[in-house]
């Protein structure tokens, strides 16, 4: 039996797709559950005297850059942007938590470091920093 073949830009381009469209329902869904201030207070606790409005900022981010992941646009700075949030919140959060996302345990690094990678080969294969790759 004969798989049907699929080219690397197509695959490239879903994985794209799906990786921003996560990022846009993490934070279309802190807005749905209004946990925004839970999450700017939280911040605050760390030492963040800014909280609400870095969780704002987090929030606007994940949806804009998200979007923009997704469709291929700055996808090298968008990269950049989520690689920031998900590094951050392994240290704060995650890194504690220990490896697995559920299972053994909940709330590991796992799934932040598949992110990682695939934010890393995002900004690796993207042709140019404001440019856009199928």
């Amino acid at each position: 039996m004969k798989l049907p073949d699929l080219s690397p830009k197509h695959a490239f381009t879903f994985l794209r797709a799906l990786t921003g469209f996560i990022f846009v329902m993490h934070g279309l869904a802190r807005i749905y559950y209004g946990t925004i201030p839970g999450f700017g207070g939280y911040l605050d606790s760390q030492g963040f005297m800014i909280g609400l409005q870095l969780a704002w900022l987090v929030t606007i981010g994940e949806i804009v850059c998200g979007s923009m992941l997704a469709f291929g646009y700055n996808v090298k700075y968008c990269a950049i942007f989520h690689a920031i949030v998900l590094i951050t919140g392994m240290v704060l959060i995650h890194i504690r938590q220990g490896w697995f996302t559920v299972g053994q345990n909940t709330g590991g690094v796992e799934f932040s470091l598949l992110l990682l990678a695939v934010l890393l080969l995002l900004y690796a294969k993207d042709s140019k920093p404001g440019g856009s790759l199928g």
